[in-house]
């Protein structure tokens, strides 16, 4: 497994579906080979494995779209920007002063990701928001 390889690993990417960073994220993933999970409004660029049509801004509804993916998640793509139409202005400003950090409370509730170590050297499973 290279570094860059993400053959046979399950992601998730919130606001993977559209347009912007989260569409770009999920068709590289694609390229890389990965099984991957979005959660967002729009649907994705791509093909992939699930497609969770969820409200990100509704702790609930998120947390309904993570319990729908099945299997460990290897890999977490938090990719969700403020939204636009239907979500108005005030929403989008309510998101950002609630948001805890990038990855919504019910991927951090669900447990850290899981990674095969690449070897010797390699730290694991890494996380960060785009």
């Amino acid at each position: 497994m290279g570094l860059w390889d993400y053959e046979g690993m399950r992601v998730v990417v919130s606001g993977g579906g559209g347009s912007g960073m989260g569409a770009a994220c999920v068709a590289e993933l694609a390229n890389l080979g990965a099984e991957i999970h979005v959660l967002d409004l729009k649907e994705p660029p791509v093909e992939v494995a699930s497609y969770q049509s969820a409200n990100l801004l509704d702790p609930d509804a998120t947390a309904d779209a993570i319990a729908n993916v099945p299997g460990t998640i290897h890999a977490l793509f938090n990719c969700a920007g403020l939204p636009g139409p239907p979500f108005s202005d005030l929403a989008a400003r309510r998101r950002g002063r609630t948001s805890t950090g990038c990855a919504p409370a019910s991927f951090t509730q669900r447990g850290p990701p899981e990674r095969p170590r690449a070897g010797p050297g390699d730290p694991g499973p890494a996380r960060g928001c785009v």
